[in-house]
């Protein structure tokens, strides 16, 4: 797995990328852990990507944009806006990002941050990763479980993951549907059903994470010319979006 660490502001977080099978169903995970009983509470942003998610609170608690949850599993639904999450101290915490779709294989899609104690694989996986002490063996519970339920399942929502890949281009949804064996009217059903979301918002959230990939590995380019090339009307209207989607602006990702 690829890995990022950051550690500020008394927040140690790791993210994985996972490679292979299980980057099929899933896009990254993390793991939180704020120590200490006098260290002030610590926010980070999550950037809206269109996918569920399924969070762990292991100890103390977290906040999703100020609303708080203990100790416990939440499912949180497609995101259209960045989201604040919020650890307290002394707070241990991991989650899950999954691909789109790939929520069915657990749950009805949530409408709101729902508490998954019901749910027989998420407990199960909840109980093992309180026994274990140490980032890789998070990690190492997390893959195991996640692979185990994976491995016993099909394919989920097979339309959807071949129009996906469709999406990556600035085409209209006429356009995109034109080159599939599916209608518009089918494509923007298989997203609402699937995801949560419309097929419209999907690509907002698309154009924006591309934005940002390019961003960072050109940070000299003109942000007007960004605008321009990713089909925004004018750099006002990308930063609006990357407000919107992210949280900062396209500047905050071509800084030093």
């Amino acid at each position: 797995m690829k890995m990022l660490v950051q550690h500020n502001d008394g927040l140690d977080l790791q993210v994985y990328f996972p490679q292979g099978i299980l980057a099929k169903y899933v896009q990254g995970i993390w793991i939180a852990a704020h120590q200490g009983v006098d260290i002030n509470n610590v926010t980070r942003y999550l950037k809206a990507n269109g996918c569920n998610a399924i969070t762990f609170c292991l100890k103390g608690h977290i906040a999703f944009d100020s609303v708080k949850y203990t100790q416990g599993v939440y499912l949180q639904p497609a995101t259209l806006q960045a989201k604040g999450m919020t650890f307290s101290s002394n707070t241990l915490a991991v989650g899950v990002c999954l691909q789109p779709g790939a929520m069915s294989l657990f749950s009805t899609l949530p409408n709101e941050v729902t508490c998954a104690g019901k749910t027989p694989s998420l407990s199960a996986c909840f109980e093992m990763l309180q026994t274990a002490h140490t980032p890789y063996a998070l990690l190492t519970c997390l893959y195991r479980h996640f692979m185990s339920i994976f491995a016993q399942t099909a394919d989920f929502n097979p339309t959807l993951l071949r129009v996906l890949p469709y999406f990556s281009e600035p085409k209209s949804l006429q356009s995109i549907a034109a080159g599939l064996p599916v209608g518009q009217r089918q494509l923007e059903r298989v997203f609402k059903q699937a995801m949560g979301i419309t097929a419209k918002q999907y690509q907002r959230i698309v154009r924006v994470n591309k934005a940002v990939q390019y961003l960072k590995c050109n940070p000299l380019v003109s942000l007007t010319a960004v605008a321009y090339e990713f089909g925004y009307s004018d750099q006002a209207h990308m930063t609006r979006e990357f407000k919107s989607f992210t949280h900062y602006t396209p500047r905050y990702y071509i800084r030093d």
